[in-house]
């Protein structure tokens, strides 16, 4: 008897744990039952903050579709711009085949928006394995690692879309440009597929192409020239790395540690959208105090010439980083230098005059030009020097200039170059109606003459004619956008034209 009533006890007591347990697990069911159902609610009033909280809260419980619940708390994350939240849920499942393609888009968009694009990287190159679309991230990847720099993640970006869209002219033009500085032996076919698709490349493309046509088996040639056409349409970042491809292949080629300096030196210039700032202290004194990183591109253009102490274009571009900085001394120190190690070069002899009439010798520098005018075989390139000269500083324009200029146009009078220095120099002179006609003249020869619709533009301005400006500075920007008239077109738009 005592027996049996220890059993009934006992079973009522097991009976009374099992109602209890079934309790405690229908409270947080019917818990989570509510937190679902004002997830929904949050969701349809567009409290999406309270809806991820509610659906995550939700997920804890409902174990059988936490995915799908963690999922949907990603998505109103997101739509509650809380990208550090999306990957908090959805990263602990990244690796499982369960989480669906939407859910990893979801991921990778968190990922860029907190700066982590490796992470999002290796979720794209998973798709691309799969089959999944490559657009949906590899554009906002694409722009960041343009920004910084990493080539090594462009190129398969681009490959990828050069795949999936063919007939994209943009993307076989990036492409081309970026194998322009890491494998220019292969960069003229996208290139010149960019020009067939859309000719409104062919002005950069040809200008790039131009230097890549240029024949060498030697590896650090081939980045140098591959720099040297990405410099010539601006592209000053890729140029620096053609640039660093060719020191690497060739440690002691001066002329390629000569264009690394001028490529840093233009792009600390482009960074501070001015040129950079002119110091007062003494060469000597910046040696011993500015750190390095403080003159971007003077490293490398030193070690040019400690490797070869005559390289003339070392010794060009140390004049014009002397000159850029506002240090008009030392710009006339490096340009005697290389003036006197090459006396007979046309161009260091008017790198030379130039820098003399920085430092405010004009006469020194007319002089020079001058000289060389009187001594030369063949007067026609001294000529045209002298008058870019007086037109360049507004020097003796009416005396030495103008009767110059006649003398090249009357020589050559279907020359474009010849009638626009004349031109010019009219324009100097405030012959406002003359130096048009001259303009004119020249475009009738040469209709896609950038210069001349440059100069016409400039006329035009200086009549008061700001439409008729703005047209024809357009028009360079059509013909030749990555020339130095082309330069000058977009800075009088900007400035004057806004």
């Amino acid at each position: 008897m005592m027996k049996e009533s220890s059993n009934v006890i006992l079973f009522r007591i097991i009976a009374l744990l099992a109602l209890l347990s079934a309790l405690a697990l229908l409270f947080p069911f019917e818990r989570s039952s509510s937190a679902l159902r004002q997830a929904r609610l949050a969701e349809q009033q567009g409290d999406h903050k309270a809806a991820a909280q509610l659906y995550t809260q939700a997920s804890r419980t409902f174990f059988w579709d936490r995915i799908a619940l963690q999922v949907k708390a990603a998505q109103n994350a997101a739509q509650a711009d809380d990208p550090h939240q999306v990957i908090h849920l959805l990263s602990p499942w990244q690796d499982s085949a369960s989480l669906p393609y939407p859910a990893q888009v979801l991921l990778a968009e968190a990922y860029l928006a907190t700066n982590q694009p490796d992470a999002a990287f290796a979720l794209w190159q998973e798709w691309m394995e799969r089959g999944h679309p490559p657009e949906s991230i590899g554009l906002p990847l694409l722009k960041i690692y343009t920004e910084q720099g990493r080539f090594e993640r462009i190129l398969p970006i681009l490959r990828t879309l050069v795949a999936e869209q063919p007939q994209n002219a943009e993307w076989h033009y990036r492409l081309g440009l970026v194998l322009a500085a890491e494998a220019p032996q292969e960069a003229r076919l996208p290139l010149q597929k960019a020009t067939q698709l859309d000719a409104r490349y062919q002005p950069s493309v040809s200008a790039l192409v131009e230097q890549l046509a240029q024949p060498s088996s030697e590896p650090a040639l081939l980045y140098l020239f591959g720099g040297r056409g990405l410099a010539a349409i601006g592209e000053w970042k890729l140029a620096e790395r053609a640039f660093e491809h060719a020191v690497t292949q060739r440690p002691d080629y001066a002329e390629a540690w000569a264009y690394l300096g001028l490529a840093r030196l233009r792009l600390a210039a482009k960074l501070t959208k001015s040129p950079l700032p002119k110091q007062t202290q003494t060469e000597e004194e910046r040696n011993a105090k500015a750190p390095q990183k403080n003159r971007p591109g003077l490293a490398e253009l030193r070690f040019a010439l400690k490797l070869n102490p005559h390289s003339q274009v070392a010794l060009a571009f140390l004049t014009l980083y002397w000159q850029e900085l506002g240090e008009t001394q030392l710009a006339l120190q490096s340009a005697q230098q290389a003036f006197r190690i090459y006396p007979n070069d046309p161009t260091v002899r008017l790198q030379y005059a130039q820098a003399l009439a920085q430092s405010g010798d004009l006469a020194g520098g007319w002089q020079l030009l001058n000289q060389w005018l009187e001594k030369s075989a063949d007067p026609s390139a001294a000529r045209r020097a002298l008058v870019v000269y007086c037109i360049q500083y507004s020097y003796l324009l009416q005396e030495s200039a103008l009767p110059l200029a006649e003398e090249l146009a009357g020589l050559s009078p279907k020359d474009a170059e010849s009638l626009d220095l004349l031109g010019q120099v009219y324009l100097g002179l405030e012959q406002w109606l003359l130096a048009q006609e001259i303009f004119e003249r020249v475009l009738a020869l040469d209709t896609r003459y950038a210069p001349a619709w440059l100069h016409l533009g400039m006329t035009h301005l200086a009549q008061g004619n700001p439409a008729l400006a703005r047209t024809h500075f357009q028009k360079v920007l059509e013909i030749a956008p990555f020339s130095p008239s082309g330069e000058q077109a977009k800075r009088f738009l900007e400035v004057y034209l806004p």
